[in-house]
């Protein structure tokens, strides 16, 4: 299970709204991915792992990315209209 999905979950069954656990969800996801790019932060600067710009490019499409996706994402799931298969 994903720590987002353990964290759906166990907001619902303590009677969270959807659209709350949600919201939960993603502000939990804040501190593992800063405090991961933190871990790493020391390799966008060495020369042999190729530098900043890969990163800087990575970090532009993964921020596109994720806006994209998770809008829609959590509009469908505080109404509702995701349904397990």
């Amino acid at each position: 299970m994903s720590r987002s999905g353990g964290t759906l979950t166990a907001g619902l069954f303590i009677k969270l709204t959807r659209e709350t656990a949600t919201r939960y969800s993603f502000l939990l996801a804040i501190p593992a991915v800063v405090l991961s790019g933190l871990f790493e932060l020391e390799n966008v600067f060495n020369p042999e792992q190729g530098g900043a710009a890969p990163t800087g490019a990575q970090m532009v499409v993964a921020t596109v990315i994720a806006a994209s996706g998770t809008r829609p994402s959590r509009g469908r799931l505080a109404t509702g209209t995701i349904q397990a298969t």
